[in-house]
């Protein structure tokens, strides 16, 4: 019995540090609370900030590994023993959550969301270590499986974008993958030559009578292909434009960014509504509806490129080629689906 009590202390003093990691991260989810007001006349060192924040990365992953280290091999640390070793990556910890919320709302939304993002997960790693330092025998599978998913998160920070253009360049990137792979799934879907392949994928349940595409629907499915290309051509012109003209030398350059990224974040769901929308037994009404929505949303981000500084004459062309793009698969579609009884 005497030698069950270190153990015992151990595991509760890294339960209430697990439990201090939750309230970190419950507080950077709800970042609207702590968010810092920018001020004008203070200057905001871009490079120091990131050297700053690098360097913290560094520091987190050093303490986690001396985390790790203490408990490598039996017999694990005492209680008095771990309170130090916490204490350092708990001093760490809060340097990460103080430099988060310095970065200025100026610098951007979309940056600021890219850097959330990265601080959650590595400070929930964090969490899954010491969790597993508390759960299971000293130097476990697990234990060294979530060390070096903390290595990972904090290697990664040379990657992470260090401006609004770079975060909104791998929104839009990232977004333009997702439209081509619904896109990819309705290519290969069409062009099943057999109904069996087809039907492979429409097996929900037993009871449900097995349905395929009529040429009917098929060639609905090929216009709405069309309003989706739409979309990917866009995001690849949107692409080009933040990348030549995107900016954040001024608040409203840094905001356009922003307005760009809630215009083309909004469009992937739109897209997986129409493509889900086309699998058989198709609505012809349920079709239409999202077609409206989604081409009303490439005309809106179209006209709003259009008059941002990320455009100039040049783009004019291009510009107006999508909107008649858009304007046609549309009325295709709506054609097509206003035929049925």
């Amino acid at each position: 019995m005497a030698d069950k009590q270190p153990m015992a202390e151990h595991v509760d003093v890294l339960k209430q540090f697990v439990d201090n990691l939750q309230l970190v991260i419950v507080q950077i989810q709800d970042d609207h609370s702590c968010r810092p007001e920018d001020d004008d006349a203070t200057p905001f060192d871009v490079d120091a900030y990131w050297t700053r924040l690098g360097a913290i990365y560094r520091g987190l992953s050093a303490e986690a590994t001396k985390l790790s280290l203490a408990f490598s091999s039996p017999p694990p640390p005492t209680k008095k023993q771990c309170e130090p070793l916490l204490g350092s990556l708990q001093g760490v910890i809060l340097a990460l959550v103080s430099a988060y919320y310095s970065l200025p709302l100026s610098q951007g939304l979309t940056l600021r969301k890219a850097l959330q993002n990265s601080v959650l997960e590595i400070v929930q790693q964090v969490k899954s270590l010491v969790q597993n330092v508390a759960h299971f025998t000293a130097g476990s599978s697990e234990q060294l499986q979530t060390t070096g998913q903390v290595w990972q998160q904090a290697d990664s920070f040379p990657s992470l974008p260090k401006d609004n253009k770079e975060a909104s360049l791998a929104v839009v990137a990232d977004t333009s993958e997702l439209v081509t792979d619904a896109l990819q799934e309705l290519h290969e879907a069409v062009h099943c030559e057999e109904v069996a392949d087809f039907n492979e994928m429409q097996e929900r349940a037993d009871d449900e009578p097995e349905v395929s595409w009529s040429a009917e629907d098929k060639t609905l499915v090929v216009s709405c292909t069309g309003l989706i290309k739409t979309v990917k051509s866009l995001l690849k012109k949107t692409e080009s434009a933040v990348k030549s003209q995107g900016s954040c030398q001024s608040k409203m350059a840094v905001e356009v960014l922003d307005k760009v990224v809630e215009a083309v974040i909004r469009l992937s769901p739109l897209v997986d509504d129409l493509a889900a929308s086309l699998y058989p037994p198709i609505s012809d009404e349920v079709v239409r509806e999202h077609s409206n929505t989604l081409s009303s949303e490439i005309a809106n981000h179209l006209s709003f490129m259009r008059y941002s500084y990320l455009t100039t004459e040049d783009d004019e062309q291009w510009i107006d080629f999508l909107m008649k793009a858009n304007e046609h698969n549309l009325n295709k579609i709506v054609k097509l689906t206003s035929n049925a009884p």
